[in-house]
């Protein structure tokens, strides 16, 4: 959970000096996807120095920035993860990427947004590592079905041991919270910003 609070506390730092959230993804003048949110929230993790190295201007996979796919944060990934998804860089963490939703792609909102209060409205889930950090990928609200179950078939799951059946969340009031797999059902709800 300890990673959840410190991606939380990085999306709301980044809010008290924009005021408002990242968008899910930067865009060209065409609005091709650049680079995801996770690039974008580097200098509040201490690593301003990585930052500063990429190219905003080039595709998160151009044959420059590729250099970083290996270079992710150790906190963009689950601590039980095999120690290969590290080396690649595939995080395990995503936003909800929806019209009613923390962000809807492109588009930014500011906390004073979300008439279902902060602390009602999940901004941050926990799926499994197949994703490279600076993809301009999340987990589309459309995806998530009604008869959603936590695992690897559907894509949302954590990389915990001892029995932990569920995922870890981040909310938009910095709370983290354990979601368990019987509560899957209700995450589409739950990441909605109007009530």
């Amino acid at each position: 959970m300890e990673n959840n609070q410190r991606i939380g506390l990085a999306l709301r730092t980044y809010h008290d000096r924009y005021q408002s959230l990242p968008p899910a993804y930067t865009t060209d003048e065409n609005g091709k996807p650049l680079h995801s949110w996770r690039v974008l929230i580097l200098p509040y993790f201490e690593s301003k120095e990585l930052y500063d190295k990429i190219r905003f201007d080039e595709p998160w996979d151009s044959e420059y920035n590729e250099q970083f796919h290996g270079q992710m944060p150790r906190h963009l990934i689950c601590p039980w993860a095999k120690s290969d998804c590290l080396k690649r860089g595939l995080t395990s963490y995503m936003r909800i990427v929806g019209s009613e939703t923390s962000t809807d792609g492109p588009s930014t909102i500011a906390f004073k947004d979300v008439t279902a209060g902060t602390g009602n409205v999940i901004m941050l889930i926990e799926v499994m590592p197949t994703t490279c950090w600076m993809a301009p990928v999340d987990v589309q609200e459309s995806d998530l079905a009604d008869d959603l179950s936590f695992s690897r078939n559907s894509g949302v799951g954590s990389m915990h041991t001892q029995g932990m059946q569920g995922i870890c969340t981040c909310w938009m009031d910095g709370s983290v919270k354990f979601m368990r797999d019987g509560e899957a059902h209700q995450l589409k709800a739950k990441v909605k910003i109007k009530r």
